[in-house]
């Protein structure tokens, strides 16, 4: 068993002189003198507050100031909420810190440099930030951005820095989030994504994280049609992944939890559900999967151990991180399986089974999500009817009694598998597009419990689903070299058009075709997911 140092004594290890690399934007919170509004801050275990402070102003000339409609709370926001975030000294939360990473707006102020964005426009907020600039921006791998995050913690405990996220602790910028009246986003011709007001709140919030992340799961794990698919968690991201592996083509798709509710919702598009306290869960794969899953999928993440073992050494603080799920995927998945880690990890765990991984020669990917190289695809399936994850939300808060969605949400309280949270501005525009598309729109329900939006069978007119260009071609990288790097382009006219799109500039194999050299490789199997940790236990979303 190995000794891993707790969280808070790397603080007296942070000598280390990382190079310096050119951050491209500016945490640092500028005050708006003109106006106020209401925020959730974090202020402490289990302690959101609702308070009236000044709202932020334009710092970099090409971030905008989104005026908030709606919000939600997210599954890694409870590693906050709980304050078991393993990050070093300084580094997690602090008093006065404003929370989240999924909100959506209308732009009410432009910065100088924003080229393809203007006041009025309804926009949906990426939850990692990132400049569009750098190498990894480049190839699409948004929340590796090299410049978005100040945090020299981060390339400490990983090496490089990875992209800076909102609302999301100062180990990945100490960035003000979006749980509040008003939000400055950095970067926003990349940030943000234009949506259309046919569209409601709620159909398109979730392109913010967790619908993009579900796809992502589904990307990293390479799901294609006939796999035998396995997603460990119920919860919101879990749930997506479940349903973009169905609409993948999946040949099974089963889904583990043991929260009875979140199990139904698996099952009301298709997806098999097994509760791990009802069964032996090896065993039960095992038994629906003969040869065992060709895909495994992990959305629960660090915070939940399974084993006695590995609950006490997180007690101890021997390890930061439980593997337990991870062992799990690795016994249960057939030899040439690929793992994908979408729940969140930060640090170290001890007891991984490296030699059932090595030797039934599978392979893994993890990280955050890459939200801006797949909004627009999604977009255009939420806009055809495809996709719909309005099913998700369970319950709805107005911002002044976000403490109360906190304490229902992390704590899987009253059925709950999803919130979302209206700002009085939210509201206004509620009525309106209630009264556009009454059957995606929870204008007509007062807050509390909401009567769900059912859950749409998770299919593709029969065709499996997968990221494709404009002009409907696998997207694939060209590593020829930093000249042959991908650049988005990303095309957005007003309000009311489908905007965001991805465009690259790299040549494109067709369908079945071996690329050519110089254009090797899909960018199917990114490297990054979970912003958004799904529940597998009862107290966590």
């Amino acid at each position: 068993m190995s000794n891993v140092a707790p969280a808070d004594k790397l603080n007296d290890k942070l000598e280390f002189n990382p190079s310096e690399r050119s951050l491209t934007v500016s945490s640092k919170y500028v005050e708006d003198p003109s106006r106020t509004m209401m925020a959730a801050e974090w202020h402490g275990t289990e302690t959101i507050k609702v308070v009236q402070r000044p709202a932020p102003d334009i710092t970099d000339p090409c971030d905008v100031i989104v005026r908030v409609t709606s919000m939600t709370v997210c599954g890694s926001d409870s590693h906050m909420y709980f304050n078991e975030l393993p990050a070093p000294r300084g580094t997690g939360m602090q008093k006065g810190d404003i929370m989240g990473h999924e909100s959506m707006g209308v732009i009410d102020r432009v910065g100088p440099g924003v080229k393809n964005l203007k006041v009025g426009q309804r926009v949906v907020v990426s939850a990692p930030i990132a400049c569009g600039q750098c190498g990894y921006c480049a190839e699409e791998k948004y929340s590796l951005c090299d410049t978005t995050n100040p945090a020299k913690s981060t390339e400490y405990l990983y090496g490089h820095r990875t992209a800076g996220i909102f609302g999301y602790s100062h180990l990945t910028g100490g960035i003000a989030g979006g749980q509040a009246e008003y939000l400055r986003v950095p970067f926003a011709d990349l940030n943000c994504l234009p949506v259309p007001d046919s569209l409601t709140d709620e159909q398109v919030l979730l392109l913010s994280d967790v619908i993009c992340t579900g796809y992502h799961g589904t990307e990293l794990a390479e799901v294609k049609p006939g796999a035998h698919v396995v997603v460990w968690g119920c919860g919101p991201v879990g749930l997506m992944a479940a349903y973009f592996s169905l609409m993948k083509g999946a040949a099974t798709v089963i889904s583990v939890d043991n929260n009875p509710k979140r199990l139904a919702k698996a099952a009301s598009f298709g997806a098999i559900p097994v509760n791990y306290d009802e069964c032996n869960l090896t065993e039960e794969i095992a038994r629906r999967i003969p040869h065992g899953p060709t895909n495994c999928i992990d959305c629960v993440g660090y915070r939940f151990p399974k084993s006695t073992l590995s609950w006490l050494q997180m007690k101890l603080r021997l390890e930061t991180d439980s593997i337990d799920v991870v062992n799990e995927m690795i016994l249960c998945g057939r030899k040439g399986a690929r793992l994908a880690l979408i729940g969140d990890y930060f640090a170290k765990a001890n007891m991984f089974n490296i030699g059932a991984f090595m030797e039934k020669a599978q392979s893994m990917a993890g990280g955050q999500l890459y939200c801006q190289k797949y909004w627009g695809f999604l977009l255009s399936l939420i806009e055809s009817g495809e996709v719909d994850a309005t099913f998700l939300f369970t319950h709805k808060f107005h911002i002044s009694e976000i403490d109360q969605a906190y304490k229902i949400f992390c704590n899987a309280q009253d059925d709950c598998v999803k919130v979302i949270v209206k700002t009085d501005f939210g509201l206004s525009l509620e009525k309106q597009q209630g009264a556009q598309n009454p059957a995606k729109s929870f204008a007509g329900q007062g807050f509390g419990k909401l009567n769900e939006m059912p859950a749409k069978v998770a299919s593709h007119n029969g065709k499996p689903v997968h990221l494709r260009n404009a002009n409907g071609q696998p997207q694939v990288l060209d590593h020829a070299g930093p000249a042959g790097l991908v650049h988005s382009v990303y095309h957005q006219g007003s309000t009311n058009s489908n905007m965001g799109t991805a465009v690259t500039t790299n040549q494109l194999s067709q369908p079945g075709q071996v690329p050519s050299a110089g254009n090797v490789g899909t960018v199917s199997s990114a490297g990054n997911a979970g912003t958004s940790s799904s529940a597998a236990t009862t107290r966590v979303a």
